[in-house]
Parts: C-alpha cells; sequence; structure tokens
C-alpha cells in the first residue's frame, strides 16, 4: 500500500471468505459496521448483512451505526434478531454482566 492509500472497507475476497461461516453460523454477534460507512464506504456491510439475514442463525446487533448501515444498504434483518442500538454498552454487558444502571437496581 502506498503511503497516500487508505483500506476503507473490506473487500469481495472478504465477503466471499466470510461467507460460509454466516451461512453455516448458528450465532452471530456483529458489532460495528465494516469500514468507513460514514463516507459511503457500505457496499460490504451490506452484503455481510444481507447474508445474515438470510442464514438460519440467532444474530445480535450492536451499535447505532451498524444499525444505521444496514437501513442504509436497504437489508430487513427478519427473523432471530436482537438490535441493540448501544454498541458499547452492548459489548460492556457482555463483558461484565452488568452495566451501572442495571446493578443500581439489583
Amino acid at each position: 500500500m502506498e503511503k497516500d492509500e487508505r483500506m476503507v472497507d473490506i473487500g469481495p475476497d472478504t465477503v466471499k471468505m466470510l461467507a460460509p461461516y454466516i451461512t453455516g453460523a448458528k450465532f452471530i454477534l456483529w458489532n460495528g459496521p465494516t469500514g468507513i460507512y460514514e463516507q459511503g464506504y457500505n457496499t460490504y456491510t451490506g452484503q455481510l448483512a444481507e447474508l445474515m439475514s438470510k442464514s438460519d442463525a440467532k444474530v445480535v446487533l450492536g451499535g447505532g451505526d451498524t444499525v444505521a448501515a444496514i437501513e442504509q444498504a436497504g437489508v430487513k434483518m427478519d427473523g432471530d434478531v436482537f438490535i441493540s442500538t448501544g454498541g458499547g454498552a452492548m459489548l460492556e454487558y457482555l463483558l461484565k454482566g452488568t452495566l451501572p444502571g442495571i446493578s443500581v437496581l439489583g
């Protein structure tokens, strides 16, 4: 890669490599879009979402940016899908088993 170049998204080879894993998965945890979707690099995020939407896996999506990127790609995530718009909070909950606001209630 040249000094003035940058990587902005995954590519078709990565989608092709991940496709059999997504198709055969029973559970998928996804937090954050691939690439710099805010600058329009959303093609492959959409392709991954499309693969997930067709799989039989239980899918957990984390992050408002992930949700926005999937919606921008026009993919409908039907089926066994849980969406958390708080991606960082979701990851912290999965790591620690609680969050400060939840532990106060308990």
